[in-house]
């Protein structure tokens, strides 16, 4: 009888910590949920959207990823 209450304490302590309510305290704030294996699955940051606070997904663009970044050069202006 005393082995089921202590499973569930356990299993409890072990759970990650939950993400925190986006708000004006921790605005600017970076989340990353990671994977069993440890890898970033998803990047978050708590941003200010129109009247309220939200979670906010962090995206690339795949050609920033490269060593060098493509820049591109303005083109002539055409008139």
């Amino acid at each position: 009888m005393l082995l089921i209450p202590v499973l569930a304490v356990v299993q409890l302590g072990a759970e990650d910590a939950k993400k925190p309510p986006c708000t004006e305290a921790n605005q600017g704030h970076v989340w990353i949920e990671r994977s069993e294996q440890g890898k970033a699955v998803r990047t978050e940051v708590c941003s200010l959207e129109v009247w309220r606070y939200r979670w906010r997904q962090v995206t690339v663009h795949a050609s920033e990823l490269g060593k060098k970044r493509k820049v591109e050069k303005p083109g002539p202006v055409e008139r």
